[in-house]
């Protein structure tokens, strides 16, 4: 299978799957949460890295060559670099999270509030 094609494929699956989860999240009054915040921001990063960064780098991979000049290489590199660390701080802070509501059970609703 060409490699191009896979990433096609990939792309596909993060973009709708990012989709119904932000769907969820959005629609659903009981899933706002201050951890579903979280896992709501990591969705936006993620399904920015799916639609403005993964159909770029299949073009390229299917092309074999950069086709849209040294300007747009250095917003593309800027945008995944950025959306790349959105993403792993945002998994970060879900682990931390996730983290303090099994080591403090008790004081975890009060430290997780919304205020």
């Amino acid at each position: 299978m060409d490699v191009s094609i896979f990433m096609g494929i990939v792309c596909l699956i993060v973009v709708c799957g990012n989709i119904f989860v932000l769907y969820a999240l959005v629609s659903q009054p009981s899933l706002h949460t201050t951890t579903n915040f979280l896992v709501l921001s990591l969705t936006i990063s993620d399904l920015l890295l799916g639609t403005a960064i993964i159909p770029f780098a299949i073009i390229q991979e299917h092309s074999n060559d950069w086709l849209f000049g040294d300007l747009g290489c250095r917003l593309w590199l800027a945008a995944d670099v950025w959306f790349s660390t959105a993403s792993i701080y945002n998994l970060l802070a879900i682990s931390f999270d996730r983290y303090m509501a099994v080591k403090q059970p008790i004081r975890y609703p009060s430290i997780s509030s919304k205020k």
